[in-house]
């Protein structure tokens, strides 16, 4: 979660890091990324970094995602 989205987007396509917003105040990041310095980066442009979680994928969810769930199987 972060405090200013506009000021979030604007770093992360600068810095070519691939994300997708979820909402107003989320941000998921594809990219591997520092988390140190992409927090100290997003505070001095006044945005604060107030909630992260890392989320890998399993190699059977992606799968079951690409043949359209679990009804498909």
């Amino acid at each position: 979660m972060v405090s200013n989205l506009k000021e979030c987007i604007k770093y992360l396509e600068e810095h070519k890091i691939s994300y997708k917003v979820m909402s107003e105040k989320q941000v998921n990041i594809y990219s591997k990324v520092n988390i140190s310095e992409l927090v100290i980066a997003l505070s001095n442009k006044n945005c604060i970094v107030t909630n992260f979680r890392e989320k890998e994928e399993t190699l059977e969810s992606y799968y079951m995602k690409l043949i359209g769930g679990e009804k498909n199987v």
